[in-house]
């Protein structure tokens, strides 16, 4: 059997078996030469539970295209190249080689996360229609690259110019785009290991804005610390352009969440530009249409707060600060957001108050709260959605 990519010596047999989550080291499959499967790709997404992808797009050939791939043989079986063309000129690492259920459309670990592109509504069960077959595909890849032969950090690309405040968002060709303040916007390939200049943004955001992947593979650029609007980047034309107005300023540490049926929740935010309070309640913009929409209310108008998508595709809101009275009391308690009814449901039993804190969603469904400041920053606590309660976890290594 052939070690795969990255697995070049027989003494690193068992490193490898580790970096491949402990799954059977399957044998790679080159993948058919100058073949282009899709037209182009539509949107990337997010990561499944498995931490896998789909790069969703239109089969060039239509269904015959399949024809010309190789079925899997062997669990999670990848592509030998390192990276695999799918669509002219974008390229993606780790393709899993599709399986026959694949083939057939149905992609079940990817349910909420299977969109048709042209209504931006999941599609039941993560089955691409029989009707839908070829005019939609999807094509599964690791999201996390396996290991190259080295550990820890390494050099590359310099950005053309220092930056501050600057947050990233990838793209559906496999570049990262980079927004930071001054109206700076620069793309990183991958690949290629290099940054390059990607025009100026509509608005000078300041810092600490929100930069959001959409199903229809623009992005989202709001708010930040000027108080200015809302704007899109098109990486298929390369261009920024203005958005609809959002309903309320979102200025600097508001949150913007990309719901499982491609809308965005906004949360938060100074409304007013230099000034603390007071904070932004919550609304939604929707793709399709192009528009903001009021959401809620919140419980509580909050800044410096952290939102999760959770696995049944509401909204963990943890933390953060208020006004009230006059003061601006750091918060203990979370509330839930449910786009089924755009409403927000107060939840309490934090052990205690948190800003700039840490909130990521775990593989069982729980999601992992701790550090930052307050009177828990030393501390981690375990959100489980089936009950809707906090659980202490531990005490971090450091606060």
């Amino acid at each position: 059997m052939k070690l795969k990519r990255g697995c070049p010596a027989l003494s690193r047999l068992i490193v490898c078996f580790v970096v491949w989550r402990g799954l059977a080291l399957a044998e790679c499959v080159n993948f058919p030469p100058s073949f282009i499967p899709l037209s182009s790709v539509s949107y990337v997404t997010a990561a499944n539970s498995a931490g896998d992808q789909l790069v969703v797009g239109t089969l060039a050939g239509g269904l015959a295209s399949l024809s010309q791939l190789s079925v899997a043989t062997e669990t999670n079986q990848v592509y030998c190249d390192g990276s695999v063309q799918l669509s002219p000129g974008q390229f993606f690492a780790n393709v899993y080689v599709p399986t026959i259920q694949e083939q057939t459309g149905n992609f079940g670990a990817f349910t909420g996360l299977l969109v048709d592109p042209s209504t931006n509504q999941p599609f039941a069960s993560g089955a691409i229609p029989s009707s839908q077959l070829g005019r939609v595909y999807a094509f599964r890849v690791r999201a996390s690259s396996p290991s190259s032969g080295f550990s820890g950090w390494a050099p590359t690309g310099a950005l053309p110019v220092g930056t501050a405040g600057a947050h990233a968002a990838p793209l559906p060709n496999g570049k990262i785009l980079i927004v930071a303040a001054g109206s700076f916007a620069f793309l990183y390939d991958p690949i290629a290991g290099t940054f390059a200049r990607a025009g100026q943004t509509s608005f000078d955001h300041g810092v600490e804005m929100s930069v959001t992947p959409l199903t229809n593979g623009k992005v989202l650029i709001l708010g930040g610390s000027s108080g200015v609007g809302a704007e899109l980047y098109d990486p298929q034309k390369g261009t920024f352009s203005p958005a609809a107005k959002p309903i309320q300023v979102h200025g600097a540490y508001h949150t913007a969440t990309a719901l499982l049926d491609g809308r965005v929740l906004v949360t938060g935010g100074s409304t007013t530009t230099g000034v603390v309070a007071p904070y932004a309640g919550a609304e939604i913009y929707d793709p399709i249409s192009g528009t903001f929409a009021a959401a809620g209310p919140m419980s509580l108008n909050r800044t410096q707060q952290l939102a999760t998508l959770l696995a049944d595709g509401r909204v963990l809101i943890t933390g953060g600060y208020t006004t009230a009275n006059g003061v601006t009391p750091i918060l203990d308690n979370a509330e839930l957001f449910d786009p089924s009814t755009s409403r927000f449901s107060q939840i309490t039993g934090m052990l205690g108050t948190r800003f700039f804190h840490f909130s990521q969603l775990l593989p069982n469904g729980k999601v992992l709260v701790g550090g930052g400041l307050g009177s828990a920053q030393g501390t981690a606590e375990l959100f489980d959605p089936t009950t809707n309660r906090f659980v202490r976890t531990g005490n971090l290594l450091s606060p």
